[in-house]
């Protein structure tokens, strides 16, 4: 039944969220956290927790394999794209939301902290991160932000929280679905009740320290203070849209205040890779190779075992040796010594030969690896291992295809995290930026402020910015890109794409850095040189007079301009030899109708 508008929910109290918080603990404990903490174990190396050290060989494929997924899914911070989300939200919006928010994706490490919440998705099967803002300009900035002095006053964090350190609400059948969420944190017990309420009856204790080795080691009691911590939890409620501090000394709330984050629901946001069906806790990576990762740990410790004692033993009668020296040189190292035993006694010498190996366990490993393969979808190439079996190129492509598609997989999960984090990261910003923010934004800097940041907006995200750059890829690419359009033109012979810009993709995907790119596309003028003097034109080098007149004429035919139609007077002149001079020649642009 729908619920009426002016319908007024009760605000639980404290003794109530600390049943629900118990509750949510105990399924927890059952449905995740054993489960979980085994797989941590198991990707450190401890494969046989309850064998005693050194029985067993462990070869730790769970850590191989999960350290070569991580690379394919998420190797480097994309660049989040944004675009207008409604009608209404201006360009220069856009452009300012977009710059901001990669600014601070960068300048707060996010990919740090993403990384972290995919290795916990690998091994616990469930990553988590929070996204708020520490201030003092806004009174009742949950604890969360105020804990890590890792982060700045007046900023943003996006932190990695321990899927092992929160409990939330178990009613529904995905973690998407959930009306509430409860972190556990660990504080000082003089900073408990300088910043909270209601702590009197509040004590603390020992969490992260044996208690006992706290007394064998008679610390003062101001040692014993500062070791203690007070375990709260801090919980988001969309229900009634508050916040809530608890502990377990006090049945009232240490603190109680409205959710100052405007979002459409937690500032927590979950990453899994391995949802179950109507389950709310997804699968870890390690669920379906743990027992294949197991049973190669016991063939490998077999075979070494194997060999170990794959010895060869001489087992001899008492009284065959013909004397003690024909024993020793019957044992010693040395090639073709004679060793005489007494006669009729040499068939009671035996070799018992124990050092060689079943060929099935050989096989039976091969087919482990092989299985293991497959369900990881993480082929041995990926490995840097050498194939364990000969296969052929279309086997070899199918197991290279299958393993891609399920990269691909796993990248769109870590896609879909990245713009939802990147939108509660956005919303943030925007109510709680208290200043302006030098960005620089396509080669010029601005100054940001939140007003700068209004409006309503859609984030993008492309696949290969978050992947491993392929740089052979990339520089075929770009050669068969200049190779085709460098020398391309319009109809007026202009160049149709910008070569200068192109050419400085081309150098930077070869590796040549800004300085040399700068060089290469702005070589040096030629240095100028001065000009030769000319010698001095003298006036009447020489008397033409006595040339006889039709070779004169062939001379003149080569150097009079056609215009002057031929028409040279040959009869002496005064000061020329004989020649009329021409006309000056007007420079270009004088003398023209």
């Amino acid at each position: 039944m729908a619920k009426n508008s002016l319908t007024v929910i009760k605000k639980p109290d404290a003794k109530i969220w600390k049943a629900r918080i118990e509750i949510a603990q105990k399924i927890k404990e059952k449905k995740f956290d054993e489960r979980a903490k085994r797989f941590r174990e198991m990707f450190k190396g401890d494969h046989f927790p309850k064998a005693p050290e050194g029985d067993y060989i462990v070869i730790n494929y769970c850590y191989a394999i999960l350290k070569a997924i991580l690379p394919q899914i998420y190797f480097q911070d994309p660049y989040l794209y944004l675009e207008a989300g409604d009608g209404e939200t201006q360009d220069e919006n856009v452009m300012a939301a977009e710059a901001v928010l990669n600014e601070f994706w960068y300048e707060i490490r996010v990919k740090k902290q993403i990384k972290k919440a995919i290795l916990d998705a690998l091994i616990y099967g469930l990553g988590l991160v929070k996204i708020g803002y520490k201030t003092d300009t806004v009174k009742g900035i949950e604890s969360g932000g105020d804990n890590s002095e890792m982060i700045k006053n007046e900023y943003p964090f996006y932190r990695r929280i321990s899927p092992l350190h929160v409990v939330f609400d178990t009613d529904v059948s995905s973690v998407d679905d959930i009306s509430w969420i409860a972190a556990n944190y660990y504080l000082p017990e003089p900073l408990v009740k300088d910043r909270y309420k209601n702590t009197d009856s509040i004590n603390a204790e020992y969490y992260s320290t044996d208690s006992i080795f706290v007394e064998q080691k008679k610390y003062g009691q101001d040692i014993k203070n500062d070791i203690k911590r007070v375990s709260i939890w801090e919980i988001q409620d969309l229900n009634t849209n508050y916040i809530y501090t608890i502990t377990k000394g006090s049945d009232d709330f240490l603190k109680e205040i409205p959710n100052p984050y405007k979002l459409d629901g937690l500032n927590y946001k979950f990453l899994y890779l391995n949802e179950v069906p109507d389950e709310i806790y997804p699968l870890s990576d390690l669920e379906q190779i743990k027992d294949i990762v197991l049973e190669l740990d016991k063939t490998e410790t077999q075979l070494l075992n194997h060999r170990a004692k794959g010895q060869r033993k001489i087992v001899s009668e008492v009284g065959i040796w013909a004397t003690p020296e024909d024993k020793d040189a019957f044992f010693n190292n040395e090639d073709m010594q004679n060793s005489e035993v007494m006669a009729g006694q040499l068939d009671k010498i035996r070799v018992f030969d124990c050092s060689t190996i079943d060929a099935s366990l050989y096989n039976i490993q091969s087919e482990l690896k092989d299985n293991l393969y497959k369900i990881s979808a993480t082929g041995e190439n990926q490995l840097a291992a050498e194939s364990t079996t000969q296969k052929t190129a279309t086997e070899a492509a199918i197991i290279d295809s299958n393993s891609k598609i399920r990269s691909s997989e796993r990248v769109d999960c870590v896609r879909d995290f990245i713009t939802d984090t990147g939108h509660v990261l956005l919303k943030v910003l925007q109510q709680f930026m208290s200043k302006k923010v030098p960005v620089k934004y396509k080669d010029l800097w601005y100054e940001f402020t939140k007003e700068n940041l209004k409006g309503k907006f859609k984030i993008k995200v492309r696949v290969e910015d978050l992947m491993q750059p392929n740089q052979e890829k990339e520089q075929n690419k770009i050669s068969k890109v200049v190779a085709e359009t460098i020398s391309s033109a319009d109809e007026n012979n202009l160049p149709l794409v910008n070569r200068k810009e192109l050419l400085t993709i081309y150098f930077d995907k070869y590796g040549f850095n800004k300085e040399e790119i700068d060089r290469l596309l702005s070589p040096p003028a030629p240095p100028q040189t001065e000009p030769e003097p000319q010698p001095a034109i003298q006036e009447n080098p020489m008397d033409l007079s006595n040339i006889p007149p039709e070779i004169l004429a062939q001379l003149l035919a080569q150097v009079i301009p056609p215009n002057t139609g031929g028409n040279v007077s040959l009869a002496p002149a005064s000061g020329m030899g004989g020649v009329t001079p021409a006309p000056p020649i007007a420079p270009m642009g004088e003398g023209l109708i």
